[in-house]
């Protein structure tokens, strides 16, 4: 694909039969000695990555000393010996990749064999000179008194590190406290600028024309509150309608935290004085410049009439939801302009109808989203798990998705919004919404 630095040696047929070995592996792949028309000798090596399917190699080739020959320092601990080192098994002279001394090395020598990547390295050594002298002889005396000095160093050490183990279990001790301590905070926060949403149970033959419930899930990692929100505002006229909000603010900590519940109020404030979705977008761009407090938000705004089975949508960045009816489940077909912050220009609402019962699950990120995987791989489980579990109330389903979709927790903040809808009750006029308390109320 491509090169950088100077050319491989390694070319026709002998690249052909070479890189036909190499497979996805965490090994390496190993060539013999090339010469080719290069004057400097070398040997390549290629790594194809474990699990690949695109057929990709990296490929390298390393030089070999001039002649083939080393000088070791004085210093070095291999210093006076002779040393050849082969590649491959046996000690082939057209194979030698390195010595200390003209080959094959002469007198009493040892020949051992290591793996090499795919291949192996034989190292055959030999001594010109005894190896044993005074040393030896001294070498018990030695022993005796290193291994007295070892016994006291080391009692002295167990009792130093025995104390400081200690202090160091008292103070992790400590922190597990701080930390759990300082997310009981910041999740009694989070939970503080979300709406109280009482728990109702929508089952039976007076199961109301429009159910809500919802779930907020703060991340794992940290202590810092998120930026996710959801929200529900009633039609005071009709309580079979209904505009509710999804939404996540960049960034964690203080900031997202009053930021989102900055543009929460500022929703409930413009649907008071009676402004269109699309509209409530447009006035928010205005609060968020990116260009003054680099945030940017993204929000999926809904209007239902649970009675018609009207649905309208608007998305600045965000999620379109999950439509779950008795033919299955899809996603909404929904444009997505960019997030809160960074353009002006609301795109305008989808609409469709639903007629019949019908679930709509409305989430931010943190519910689908895993590092390392596509992003589609977990919409669908998303959409699995619903269909999975349609029947039953609809807190109930709520529950069923947390758990199916971050059964150990999620690393970001994660919400769940759900409503349900039944257009052939068009002469019921109850509400129900639940969310994490425990109350039930009727409207």
């Amino acid at each position: 694909v491509t090169t950088v630095g100077v050319s491989p040696v390694i070319s026709g047929d002998s690249a052909d039969r070479f890189f036909a070995t190499v497979k996805p592996s965490a090994a390496t792949f190993v060539t013999p000695v090339l010469a080719g028309d290069s004057p400097k000798p070398r040997f390549g090596y290629a790594v194809q990555a474990p699990g690949d399917t695109k057929g990709l190699v990296v490929y390298a080739e390393r030089f070999l000393p001039p002649q083939r020959h080393i000088d070791l320092p004085p210093t070095s601990p291999f210093a006076g010996l002779l040393l050849a080192v082969y590649l491959g098994r046996g000690a082939h002279e057209p194979q030698l990749l390195e010595a200390t001394a003209p080959t094959p090395i002469q007198g009493r020598t040892r020949t051992e064999t290591v793996p090499f990547g795919n291949s192996a390295l034989t190292v055959v050594g030999a001594s010109p000179q005894q190896l044993a002298g005074q040393l030896s002889a001294a070498l018990p005396w030695i022993v005796l008194f290193l291994g007295l000095a070892l016994a006291v160093g080391g009692g002295a050490t167990v009792e130093y590190v025995g104390r400081k183990r200690a202090l160091a279990e008292r103070l992790a001790g400590e922190n597990e406290r701080l930390f759990h301590e300082q997310r009981d905070i910041a999740a009694t926060l989070q939970h503080a600028l979300l709406p109280d949403l009482p728990v109702a149970d929508g089952s039976g033959p007076d199961a109301p024309a429009l159910e809500v419930a919802a779930r907020y899930l703060p991340g794992v990692s940290g202590t810092e509150v998120g930026g996710d929100w959801y929200d529900v505002v009633l039609d005071e006229d009709d309580p079979a309608r209904c505009v509710f909000v999804v939404g996540d603010v960049s960034g964690r900590g203080l900031v997202a935290a009053t930021t989102m519940a900055g543009l929460r109020f500022a929703i409930r404030a413009y649907l008071a004085q009676g402004d269109d979705i699309a509209t409530v977008l447009g006035k928010l761009d205005r609060l968020l410049p990116f260009e003054d407090k680099h945030q940017f938000a993204t929000v999926l705004v809904g209007e239902l009439d649970g009675r018609a089975g009207r649905l309208r949508l608007v998305s600045a960045g965000h999620f379109a939801p999950l439509l779950l009816t008795p033919e299955g489940a899809r996603f909404v077909d929904c444009r997505v302009r960019p997030p809160v912050g960074v353009e002006h220009t609301p795109p305008p609402p989808v609409s469709i109808e639903v007629s019949g019962p019908a679930t709509l699950v409305a989430f931010t990120d943190g519910l689908v989203e895993r590092p390392g995987e596509v992003l589609d791989i977990g919409l669908e489980r998303l959409r699995a798990a619903a269909l999975a579990a349609t029947d039953g109330p609809l807190d109930d389903l709520m529950q069923t998705l947390t758990r199916a979709m971050v059964p150990d927790g999620t690393e970001d903040d994660a919400v769940i919004l759900g409503l349900r809808w039944d257009t052939t009750r068009r002469d019921e006029g109850v509400t129900t919404v639940s969310g994490t308390s425990g109350n039930r109320v009727e409207v």
